[in-house]
């Protein structure tokens, strides 16, 4: 009798095993994905996209994630949990700001992870876009990359309200979305930084 509750307890194992090969495969092959034909929006592992400054304003650092959590709202601020792989296949965590309710950022909505040519985008508030966010979707983020405090000094003309709002952000998460940047394909990065804050988004919507 003990002979065969071992043999049960042993059956019960494998089929465990199984299904768990089963969902894996199954969550493999129908991992979800954005689809389009822009190599811009394209990305290799653990790549990011640098696009150098122009007409005095800061440079844009693009970069494929994974949604980690819905978004966590801190001291009036909402921060989207997010991972990626590195070079190395290392998974790095962070925290990408995404504002306040009235941040605008630019926004574009891929309808089951389908980016239209041409590419529609507008700017949304975030409280209008939070909910769209869910675990284990991808995100294509951008985030202001160079030098800021440069550019803050030159004191950007009409930039008041929201606009010095966003600055002020900047010059908070600067630094540790240049080390994020500079430093991800490293073997040894650094992880659960908070970036950003967020200039665009391309949203993955089912």
């Amino acid at each position: 009798m003990q002979f065969t509750f071992k043999k049960i307890l042993i059956l019960i194992g494998l089929v465990f095993i199984i299904i768990d090969i089963f969902l894996f495969l199954y969550y493999k092959s129908n991992s979800i994905k954005f689809i389009t034909k822009k190599p811009l929006l394209i990305f290799k592992t653990g790549e990011i996209k640098i696009y150098k400054p122009s007409n005095n304003v800061f440079g844009e650092a693009v970069f494929l994630a994974v949604i980690k959590d819905a978004p966590k709202l801190k001291s009036g601020l909402y921060f989207l949990p997010i991972k990626l792989l590195n070079s190395n296949n290392k998974t790095i965590n962070a925290n990408l700001v995404l504002g306040s309710e009235e941040h605008k950022i630019f926004i574009t909505h891929a309808e089951n992870g389908i980016i239209k040519n041409p590419i529609e985008s507008r700017f949304e508030k975030v409280k209008d876009i939070k909910d769209f966010f869910k675990k284990r979707d991808p995100v294509i983020i951008g985030v202001p990359y160079g030098n800021i405090e440069i550019e803050e000094n030159k004191k950007i003309e009409g930039c008041i309200g929201s606009c010095k709002k966003f600055i002020d952000l900047l010059l908070i998460y600067s630094s540790s979305t240049k080390i994020f940047v500079e430093q991800l394909n490293n073997s040894k990065p650094f992880n659960n930084l908070f970036i950003g804050p967020s200039m665009s988004l391309v949203i993955y919507e089912k």
